[in-house]
């Protein structure tokens, strides 16, 4: 049986999950476990490396924002419109040739 834990239900939890915890995918409760832990160690790393990637990012202005958002409309406004007219136009096609 696993020797140092505080309590038999912890102690019998680690028998069991031993050989999840001997690979490294499984991590045990306990001062220094995530050292061998490959799971929290390779979140940990992710985690680091986009905080760094996120330092290197140039920020839009708040005016940039503002164009970029307003282009956005105009086209969603115009594909609508476009989009809007080549329905009624098939759509009244479509009733000559039923009618």
């Amino acid at each position: 049986m696993v020797t140092g834990f505080s309590s038999t239900a912890t102690a019998a939890l680690a028998t069991f999950f031993w050989p999840l915890y001997d690979t490294g995918v499984f991590c045990l409760p306990g001062p220094g476990s995530f050292k061998n832990c490959k799971m929290a160690n390779s979140l940990i790393t992710y985690l680091k490396e986009a905080r760094e990637e996120l330092k290197k990012v140039v920020w839009p202005t708040r005016q940039e924002t503002i164009r970029n958002t307003l282009l956005v409309i105009a086209i969603s406004l115009g594909v609508a419109i476009f989009l809007g007219i080549i329905d009624f136009l098939l759509n009244l096609l479509l009733e000559k040739v039923i009618s």
